[in-house]
């Protein structure tokens, strides 16, 4: 029953070019999977639809201004769920997949250092696949583009090293451009109906009742949709020499009777032949579908094989692989009335003479015997049991390495279908590339592992080096010079490998390698926020240690800088949300234009506002603009222009004795607090230092127990080096 708050409504669609899941035909119709699905919900709904054409990029705009009220193919995210509102049942899943020009090669990730990557601008994609390279410590340069059709285009031209798409685009669109894909897939991703925020919820949930109720019909709109996107299509067209009979029975009224039951009889044929190969598609792409959507060996090969023997009608089979270092294949898989003497003569591994030569002499092409004829012994003693008539052998290969073969087996007489075979060996294409990554996948775990703990190590380490600065400090101030190139190095040194750690352990977290119960969610989150934490402590050392040394540099440009506060404000403004403290500005509107390090400003302002609310539990924290004049030098020069920041707050304080302490690097004013509120004690000294750099001042007023006030001097036009130098 149509719902009554939707009915007669009117929805807009926004659709791009990304067939076969939402497309424009030529005709100017909108077509694909996401469409078909809707325009059955919206036939039992009573809604009318209207399609607006556009890129990928313009409809998210529009769906974000409200001008359209869904956008389909829209991958979740939480930065998207800030924005969008989503239904709850997916519509299909995806994954993203790498596609280059033949002989390009790129083979996996590793490939691709240098290389320009097109991806699809705005996408998930993009975000995604910049995690997943700067993980193995290499530059790509990514190269956003508004469509598929563009991308494809441009790789193939050579303008583009390789391209990443969605796996149904690929499929479909790659052979046209003469691209083939790679062993580099990852993310996978559930695809949704998306609706701009806080409205629409009514006809989202109109989508997931339709959703939920289509999926438990095999014979729902929503399969028949897949199978005819995704479906290999088999036209149907009579013989002549039919319609020539149809002609003349059609005049020869005589002998009507014999023509029609002649036409009746191909027709009836015909037609069971395309029910037959409807089914066989039907078979290829269950199989395919779900060889894709595990990332579990065992299960990747025993739906081969099942999908196998489901095609070609076979009573059984095993799935060996290959050992890339003793060359001998393994029983991966077994399925059907096959016993262990007979699946491998040793009850286990295939080690016969045999397999190995077999694997090499296949060159990548099915073979299939007649058992009957054999005079040796079947290779890799696939099935020696009586009543065996036929053997067929299928090699898996990727980028020209036999990694598998899957041996059938058959005991009727009759030979299977040509056809069949050679759907097998299709589907074995996709079952390889899911053995590459899922080898991938174990590597990167396996590397992730050896990473944490060579960051325990190093972090072992740098708590021990730490602990020695701070001696040779208190021991001689003359070896600060020495002391901070050393930090520097060493800074330089660990935050490789903590790049490194927090890129791995958000892969882990995003169950690309399989799926997390809550405890090691819980831990893996733990490692990522620590070694974050550590990073953050590194790059602080690393900014005071250039300081000291003399080797940061800061730039002197024109810049906003009511637009650094406003982007300051809004990072600091959760967390003062969050502590149910008021956060005011007053006076942004007249700080005009300055000439200074734009990104060293905020980096000071972050600063003292992340203080501010860290060490306030209630009232407020206000951020103040003035421009004054300065009259400091004196003489008859004349004033300079100042621009005055001030971030005052309601918390705790500083008592009187610690203000002296206040702006020296690795000082923290209370042990007590320094427990309380995590922190380095490096955040005001950085800043201090960047301030003075910039011709400008920091100043601290306070009171204990009733807050404090930082003060934020800088000079309007700027100050050059010698004058920086001659002030110091």
């Amino acid at each position: 029953m149509p719902s009554l708050l939707l009915a007669a409504q009117t929805v807009r669609v926004g659709i791009y070019h990304n067939s076969p899941k939402v497309a424009i035909a030529e005709s100017g119709e909108a077509q694909g999977i996401f469409v078909d699905i809707l325009e059955a919900i919206a036939r039992e709904e009573g809604w009318a639809m209207e399609y607006l054409p556009g890129t990928w990029g313009e409809g998210l705009d529009r769906l974000a201004a409200g001008e359209i009220d869904l956008m389909p193919d829209v991958a979740y995210s939480t930065t998207r769920e800030a924005q969008f509102d989503f239904h709850q049942e997916p519509v299909i899943s995806s994954w993203f997949q790498l596609y280059t020009r033949r002989g390009s090669g790129i083979r996996s990730i590793p490939d691709l250092a240098g290389k320009r990557v097109m991806v699809l601008e705005r996408s998930v994609q993009q975000a995604a696949f910049e995690q997943l390279a700067g993980s193995f410590g290499f530059q790509v340069t990514l190269l956003p583009v508004p469509d598929y059709r563009t991308m494809f285009a441009q790789v193939a031209a050579g303008e583009a090293d390789a391209a990443i798409t969605n796996r149904y685009y690929g499929l479909m669109h790659a052979a046209q451009y003469d691209l083939e894909d790679t062993a580099v897939v990852f993310h996978p991703t559930n695809l949704f109906y998306a609706a701009p925020e806080g409205k629409n919820g009514a006809l989202l949930r109109a989508i997931d009742r339709h959703l939920v109720r289509m999926k438990g019909d095999p014979g729902s709109v929503y399969y028949q949709t897949l199978e005819r996107w995704i479906s290999e299509k088999v036209d149907f067209s009579l013989p002549d020499w039919v319609k020539v009979a149809a002609l003349v029975a059609g005049i020869v009224l005589l002998l009507s009777l014999a023509g029609g039951a002649l036409l009746k009889r191909q027709v009836n044929m015909r037609t069971l032949q395309l029910r037959q190969r409807n089914e066989e598609m039907a078979f290829f792409n269950r199989t395919l579908r779900a060889t894709a959507s595990s990332l579990e060996l065992a299960t990747v090969l025993e739906e081969a094989t099942r999908g196998a023997l489901e095609l070609t009608g076979f009573d059984g089979g095993v799935f060996c692989l290959r050992d890339a270092e003793q060359g001998r294949l393994e029983v991966a898989a077994r399925i059907g009335p096959c016993g262990e003497a007979d699946c491998a003569r040793d009850g286990g591994p295939l080690r016969d003479a045999l397999c190995p030569g077999m694997v090499e002499n296949l060159g990548g092409q099915p073979v299939l015997r007649h058992a009957a004829t054999a005079n040796t012994p079947l290779p890799c003693g696939n099935v020696h049991a009586e009543g065996v008539c036929w053997n067929a052998f299928f090699p898996l290969a990727v980028q020209g390495r036999t990694v598998g073969l899957l041996c059938l087996y058959s005991r009727r007489a009759e030979a299977p279908a040509q056809r069949l075979l050679d759907l097998v060996q299709e589907l074995c294409v996709p079952v390889a590339l899911a053995l590459e990554n899922s080898r991938l996948y174990e590597e990167t775990r396996r590397h992730a592992l050896e990473l944490e703990q060579r960051v325990s190590e190093r972090t072992h380490e740098l708590s021990q080096i730490t602990v020695a600065l701070f001696k040779a400090k208190q021991a001689a101030e003359s070896a600060d010079r020495l002391k901070s190139a050393f930090l520097a190095t060493m800074s330089h040194e660990l935050r490789t490998p903590l790049n490194s750690i927090i890129g791995f352990t958000g892969l882990v977290l995003q169950e690309i390698p399989g799926p997390l119960n809550g405890e090691q969610k819980k831990q893996l989150g733990m490692v990522r926020d620590s070694a974050r934490h550590l990073l953050a402590l590194i790059n602080d050392v690393l900014d005071i240690s250039k300081i000291e040394a003399g080797e940061l540099d800061v730039i002197a440009e024109p810049y906003d800088l009511a637009a650094s506060i406003t982007k300051v404000v809004g990072i600091v403004a959760p967390l003062a949300e969050k502590k149910g403290l008021t956060l005011t500005v007053e006076g942004v509107e007249g700080a005009g234009t300055l000439v200074g390090d734009a990104r060293r400003v905020e980096q000071i302002l972050l600063n003292l506002l992340g203080n501010a609310v860290k060490f306030t539990e209630q009232g407020g924290v206000t951020l103040s603009v003035e421009r004054v004049n300065d009259y400091s030098e004196g003489g008859s020069a004349p004033p300079r222009e100042v621009v005055v920041v001030g971030v005052t707050d309601t918390g705790i304080g500083i008592r009187e004795e610690d203000m002296s302490q206040l702006f020296q690097p690795f000082r923290q004013i209370d042990s007590a607090l320094s427990r309380q509120h995590e922190g380095t004690g490096l955040g005001l000294a950085i800043c201090h230092r960047l301030a003075g750099l910039m011709g400008g001042c920091i100043e601290a007023e306070s009171r204990w127990g009733e807050g404090s006030r930082f003060t934020l001097r800088l000079p309007r036009h700027g100050t050059t080096e010698e004058e920086v130098a001659d002030g110091e």
